[in-house]
């Protein structure tokens, strides 16, 4: 079931940039989790790719969001930013074709 989202109070020109803002990322999250739902195919390493694409985003974006709300943590030495991330993958893992990656995921800030 596809939930419906509320219509703005006020309509979109008379919104504050704040009021505009929100207004996206409460849509932008929504989307998000229903794409994150979506039963994952085997079959189509593309989308499967393009969902650990997005979910790997979704931490990352939570990850800098609690950091910053602890300013003593992210000052110190060890809170460095994020230099990478690799991910290893089985041989029958659907983001290999015939042995060969077919999406080289890397994540850098």
């Amino acid at each position: 079931m596809v939930e419906k989202l509320a219509l703005p109070v006020k309509p979109w020109a008379e919104m504050s940039r704040g009021e505009k803002l929100s207004s996206n990322a409460d849509r932008a999250l929504t989307v998000t989790k229903e794409f994150l739902d979506r039963e994952i195919d085997p079959d189509d390493p593309r989308m499967v790719a393009l969902q650990q694409q997005t979910a790997l985003a979704v931490i990352g974006y939570q990850l800098r969001a609690e950091t910053a709300r602890l300013p003593s943590a992210a000052s110190s030495a060890a809170a460095g930013p994020i230099q990478g991330i690799k991910i290893i993958v089985g041989a029958d893992d659907p983001l290999l074709d015939d042995g060969e990656r077919v999406v080289d995921l890397e994540v850098s800030e």
